[in-house]
């Protein structure tokens, strides 16, 4: 895998005056030396072809940057409501992540702002402080409070080669 690199504020001017003439993402990608593919997601998330400005894509980029991020279920009261009401009937993370997809298969703007990964639920579960889940009537169903590491070295091996 090759290295990532930001575009650059005259990569996105070039991008601007591509789409200005009308060019095709692929043209426009040769001439900054870029994959098409990096062109067409730039245009895509700030504004698409009729509404991309070069200096507004370079800023929103600078903040969506910005580290660290607000976890999605603390930014939204409503939603953390809805997991916290799944995980206290005895849904798991997953469980909950997968249902709250299927309750919202709508348009794709509300679907995400209406779900959250199962990962974030995790991270959120763990980053609370000790017996905050149990005050809250919600038990995992590990039973653990803190997350294990993952095995760290080589490859798993089959229970029957263990010794």
């Amino acid at each position: 895998m090759g290295v990532r690199r930001m575009l650059t504020e005259a990569e996105r001017e070039e991008i601007s005056r591509g789409i200005a003439e009308h060019a095709e993402g692929r043209v426009i990608a040769e001439r900054i030396g870029r994959d098409p593919s990096v062109v067409c997601r730039d245009i895509a998330r700030h504004g698409g072809r009729a509404g991309y400005r070069a200096v507004l894509a370079s800023r929103s980029a600078v903040v969506a940057r910005w580290r660290p991020k607000v976890c999605k279920l603390d930014a939204d009261p409503e939603l953390r409501e809805r997991v916290l009401g799944k995980l206290r009937g005895g849904c798991s993370p997953d469980q909950v992540a997968g249902r709250l997809r299927h309750e919202h298969g709508g348009a794709h703007a509300e679907r995400v702002a209406a779900t959250v990964s199962h990962e974030s639920i995790y991270t959120w579960i763990y980053a609370l402080p000790k017996g905050e889940l149990a005050r809250q009537g919600i038990l995992l169903r590990s039973g653990r409070t803190t997350r294990r590491p993952r095995a760290a070295g080589g490859p798993v091996r089959p229970a029957a080669l263990v010794t």
